[in-house]
């Protein structure tokens, strides 16, 4: 009867350590500007960082469309947090946000004058 392979788990983690991508260049930097503004304007409900971000895409970065999955994007990789379906359909049903296409929004004129009226911020 032969004996069952023995696995030199030390080595197979040595490969694994050294075979690792160290380069940092795709690492996706936190923009210090986004977190100053949402810090300084004490912004942590949800909704109010859906507007926030979508603004910011406006000012900052002259993206006036965006999908769920840019705003997500930008809040979880400098805030740690996300904004669920439940939170855009709230977005949408005010009229805060208009659908462009099947997976995009835009920030409209309505959305954007009565939150910088309710929150006093952003302006």
């Amino acid at each position: 009867a032969e004996s069952p392979t023995k696995v030199d788990f030390e080595s197979i983690l040595e490969k694994t350590v050294d075979n690792l991508n160290t380069d940092s260049s795709n690492v996706v930097k936190k923009d210090e500007n986004f977190c100053k503004l949402v810090k300084a304007n004490n912004i942590t409900d949800r909704l109010e960082l859906l507007f926030f971000t979508a603004d910011y895409f406006c000012k900052y970065d002259a993206r006036f469309v965006f999908s769920l999955k840019q705003i997500n994007g930008k809040l979880m990789n400098n805030l740690a947090v996300i904004v669920d379906h439940g939170i855009l359909k709230i977005a949408l049903d005010n009229n805060y946000l208009e659908r462009e296409g099947e997976s995009e929004y835009r920030l409209t004129e309505y959305g954007r004058s009565e939150i910088y009226s309710k929150a006093g911020i952003w302006s």
